[in-house]
């Protein structure tokens, strides 16, 4: 686990969404997002009430990693999905990472989807970049994916504290703030061993016509809802 979060550690996520990707997406170290599952009695989300924070923290790093450094060059694959970014964020993760741990080597590997998805199910890779889409308005769709029985649980990380929280979460005699509970239980087991280490909520941009009004923008499923737009004439 030292090693694993060493690596959490040594990134800077702030400068790598101020000044690689520049798009407004948004540096974060948790899992779930904003606005995802609805809000509670007082009005909150699950992500304004259950906060994690992280740290950039070069030192610290480098103190974990050296636990278990031995001599000679160590190299850590980066599996990531070919696209007009990945090249720009594998080659800052990798310049950050190796000047922030010497004797550490990042290769990234940029790969057709299809090929990413299959060295993924294999096993066969050291560490991947990838994200997640909920597909349910529910904190759980993020958390199920990291299951000891999830398909999708790629690292094979299995933890029974961890099924036991989210499994707990599964019942309906519970409120929803208890629900959370047992969701950032869960969460924070993720963060905490560095299981997963977050980087950025991506955001999308696109222009507008100041004469299209009342386009939904949604957070699931299909980008547009066209059901309640109205086009104003010139």
């Amino acid at each position: 686990m030292d090693v694993r979060k060493s690596l959490a550690l040594a990134i800077n996520k702030k400068a790598l969404v101020d000044q690689i990707l520049q798009d407004g997406s948004k540096s974060v170290d948790y899992l779930i997002p904003h606005s995802l599952g609805g809000k509670d009695q007082s009005a909150e989300d699950y992500r304004s009430v259950f906060k994690i924070e992280g740290e950039y923290d070069p030192d610290r790093s480098r103190r974990l990693f050296q636990r278990h450094y031995y001599f000679g060059e160590k190299k850590l694959r980066l599996l990531m999905e070919r696209s007009s970014s990945s090249q720009s964020v594998g080659e800052y993760l990798k310049t950050q990472i190796e000047d922030i741990l010497p004797g550490l080597k990042v290769e990234p590997v940029y790969l057709d989807r299809h090929k990413l998805i299959s060295s993924l199910e294999k096993g066969d890779f050291d560490i991947a970049f990838a994200g997640w889409n909920a597909d349910f308005d529910d904190p759980l769709s993020f958390l199920q994916v990291f299951l000891s029985s999830s398909s999708y649980n790629y690292g094979q990380y299995f933890d029974k504290a961890y099924d036991q929280f989210v499994e707990k979460s599964r019942s309906s005699l519970l409120s929803v703030r208890k629900r959370w509970e047992y969701y950032y239980q869960a969460e924070a087991r993720l963060i905490d061993g560095a299981v997963i280490i977050p980087l950025y909520q991506p955001y999308n941009s696109f222009v507008r016509s100041a004469r299209l009004k009342h386009l939904a923008i949604n957070p699931l499923g299909p980008l547009y809802d066209l059901r309640t737009i109205q086009v104003n004439k010139k």
